[in-house]
Parts: C-alpha cells; structure tokens; sequence
C-alpha cells in the first residue's frame, strides 16, 4: 500500500470530501471503505504502507514526481488519515492501536525519509472515531518527532583548592552545583565565564 503525500497540511486526496468528481488534490492519500472495514494484515503477515514524498502541486494519484514534501517540519507532529470507513469496524479487527501497529510494517526509509530527514522523528498508526460495532471511523498515520532534550543545567567549571568544580544556574545566580562539592577534580584547561559568582 503506497501512502502519497506533497503538502504536509494540505486536504486528503482520492475521492476528498466535497469533491463532486472526485478528483484527487494536492495534500495525502486516502482510501475511503463505503462498507464495515475487515483487516486481514497480522503480526506475522503485514501490511506494507509505503510513505511516497512528491513535489508540491503534484495530483495525488497522478504522475509522480518525487521531492521534498511542502510543509513538513521534522520537529513537529502530524496525523494524516490514511484509511476511512462508513458503516462499521469488525470485532475481529485490532482494537488497540498498539495491536494495529503490531500488523503494520511503515516503510518512510525509501522513498520519504530520503528528501526528508526526519532527525528521529518516527511514524505509527492510531485507530480514531468509532471502532467498535458499527459507526464511521478511521486509522491514521502519525508523525511524531523526537523528543528535545533537556537543556543542560552545567554552565561550565569553576577552580577551587580542591579541583575544579561545576557551575550551575542562570544569569546572575551562578552557584557551585551541590553535586560536585565533593568530586569532580576536571583535568584539562578550564572554561572561562563572565559574571559573578556565589560560593
């Protein structure tokens, strides 16, 4: 299954909501089910959703041209329906999206991630709307990204009788941390920074 994409935020593709012809847009693939959705993909046969990057203004749906996709920031989230049914979700069907992940293998690495660096970001499903019994609902691609790092609280080292020690807090209210009272003898040349500092 090829998931195509050019514009990060634009409308969904194939048959959008609105369109009386149906004509694909610029945006995302979707595959619309007018009946009850029957998943047969398991943990030991999976479903293979291809991401396809195209140039933005690209139909999707029409001639491919690959390219960076328009829109997309590697360091924020996105959800993007990627199949949509009408009338009902069987019981036999994943009821987690951690079980539906489970059944799913998302391939980004040959034709997205490579004109589109995802810096650690990472792609799942998730079930949305109604998933039990009958009622419209839909599984959704998720971009999440990486997870930003705490900022380092060690502005850099002080020296004392007894080594050198870390320097920690911000601005003016500079302090020995209380962690390295008693260790921390850095060897090395020392990093010098401006400001006062409280002992």
């Amino acid at each position: 299954m090829v998931f195509q994409i050019t514009d990060a935020n634009g409308p969904s593709g194939g048959t959008p909501a609105g369109s009386p012809t149906g004509t694909p847009t610029s945006g995302y693939g979707l595959v619309n089910v007018s009946n009850s959705l029957a998943w047969t993909a398991t943990a030991t046969s999976k479903l293979t959703v291809q991401m396809q990057s195209l140039l933005n203004n690209d139909v999707v749906g029409g001639p491919d041209n690959a390219g960076p996709v328009y829109n997309f920031n590697n360091s924020q989230s996105y959800t993007w329906p990627l199949i949509k049914w009408t009338t009902g979700y069987l019981a036999s069907n994943p009821q987690t999206s951690q079980a539906l992940n489970a059944t799913v293998n998302i391939d980004s690495a040959t034709a997205f991630a490579n004109v589109n660096p995802l810096n650690g970001g990472t792609f799942s499903v998730v079930l949305s709307g109604n998933t039990v019994g009958t009622g419209p609902g839909e599984i959704d691609i998720v971009f999440t990204p990486a997870a930003t790092p705490e900022p380092a609280t060690v502005l850099g080292w002080l020296p004392s009788a007894s080594g050198w020690h870390r320097l920690c807090g911000a601005g003016n209210r500079k302090r020995l941390c209380k962690s390295s009272r008693q260790s921390a003898i850095l060897p090395g040349p020392p990093v010098v920074l401006a400001g006062s500092f409280a002992l």
